[in-house]
């Protein structure tokens, strides 16, 4: 502890004597002593205007922060505490001691900045830089896709808080770019919408009054959704424009107008695609025919002899895994991409194999197997030879070439 004490007063850690707090051969040791060669202040100095506003915490700092969140699984809030109480984060973050930490919101501002400037990928890319010099990435190496569920950060809105969350956003989107409209829009409405998350008044336990109101809450969004459309000026602003999309959506999802144009809930068992208006990509997608999850897709390809991540992608959650294999290869530099990949059966379908084959990709992945339905043959039975390319029906002598 001595070493601790020592560097302490210097106001810093060095890495040299991390190794006396902390492995150096474990992810807070490594960070400290590689987090240079990973993430640097100017990867991220398009997202700054020097001069301006309050001095900026070290992005470097916050990018090993989100790096260590993501690995302990923590929220902003209790990131923020390991900074201020946990050891091993201040040596990862060559932090001092006494070291306060930051306020969560850090991070959710640094997070837009990300996003705002496409830097999202930096650390990923430089990491990818990093692996190649040292060797570990060289050449076309053998990779294995997967996709894992991501949770979306939204809650799951019901037909009345979805619509007037909607609504609301349409509001906000037009104050944006004309106050003055924007009031004349609020006066044109039947209900305020300050507080989107608060039903109308009304007995909402009977049902024929449940029906009715909501019928109003369609009624006042599809007036807010004309006053815009009427507007070519205030509709060709982007933000308002795709505000408008995304409530036009939900009042077709969630309602269905009849003759008498009054509109209607949808009835019966249906999809919603759309199930937040602050996150309106965020879809129910399924791990296992028993498992479910609201959120997105996470796919990555890795390389199979060295635990390194060569490529990631993002898809909503009720898309197919096997959908962005292409997408994953594609994005990856010609001298490294695979002559191979390994997957599972969600890789093994036609339509990945023809994706890949374009490609001059080979595919190792089972083929999925499934109960045949009455008057089929399960796929187990048929002769499939792979040298002649033949595939012969057991119930017949004729057989086919691929």
């Amino acid at each position: 502890m001595l070493a601790v004490a020592d560097s302490a007063q210097q106001g810093f850690f060095d890495a040299s004597w991390c190794g006396n707090v902390v492995p150096r051969d474990s992810f807070y040791g490594l960070l400290a002593e590689q987090g240079e060669r990973i993430v640097r202040d100017g990867d991220f100095a398009d997202c700054y205007v020097e001069g301006r506003g309050r001095p900026s915490i070290p992005p470097s700092t916050l990018a090993k922060i989100l790096l260590l969140a993501y690995r302990c699984g923590l929220s902003d809030r209790q990131a923020m505490e390991a900074v201020r109480f946990d050891l091993r984060w201040k040596v990862a973050l060559c932090l001092p001691l006494d070291h306060e930490g930051f306020h969560p919101t850090s991070l959710v501002k640094f997070r837009a900045r990300l996003l705002l400037h496409g830097k999202e990928r930096v650390v990923f890319e430089r990491s990818l830089e990093l692996a190649s010099e040292l060797g570990l990435l060289s050449g076309p190496v053998e990779q294995i896709l997967d996709s894992t569920p991501m949770l979306g950060a939204a809650a799951v809105q019901d037909t009345v808080t979805l619509v007037r969350s909607g609504v609301r956003k349409l509001l906000d989107a037009v104050k944006g770019a004309d106050s003055r409209a924007a009031r004349e829009l609020r006066r044109g409405l039947r209900f305020d919408y300050a507080r989107p998350r608060l039903k109308p008044e009304g007995d909402w336990q009977d049902r024929n009054a449940r029906l009715e109101l909501l019928a109003e809450v369609a009624l006042d969004a599809e007036r807010a959704l004309r006053a815009v459309e009427a507007d070519d000026e205030l509709l060709a602003a982007p933000a308002i424009a795709e505000a408008a999309r995304v409530l036009r959506e939900i009042i077709g999802q969630e309602f269905q107008v009849a003759d008498d144009d009054v509109p209607r809930v949808r009835g019966g068992r249906r999809g919603r695609q759309i199930l937040s208006a602050h996150d309106p990509e965020m879809r129910h997608g399924r791990q296992t025919s028993a498992r479910r999850f609201t959120g997105y897709k996470l796919h990555a390809a890795a390389a199979s002899e060295a635990p390194i991540l060569t490529a990631i992608s993002l898809s909503a959650g009720n898309e197919h895994d096997g959908q962005k294999a292409g997408a994953l290869v594609d994005q990856q530099p010609q001298q490294r991409r695979p002559k191979r990949v390994i997957g599972d059966t969600a890789y093994g379908n036609v339509e990945v194999r023809e994706q890949l084959e374009q490609r001059s990709i080979s595919v190792l992945a089972p083929v999925h197997s499934s109960s045949p339905k009455e008057g089929t043959i399960a796929k187990e039975e048929f002769a499939i030879d792979l040298a002649a390319e033949t595939v012969t029906c057991p119930y017949s002598s004729w057989s086919g070439s691929g």
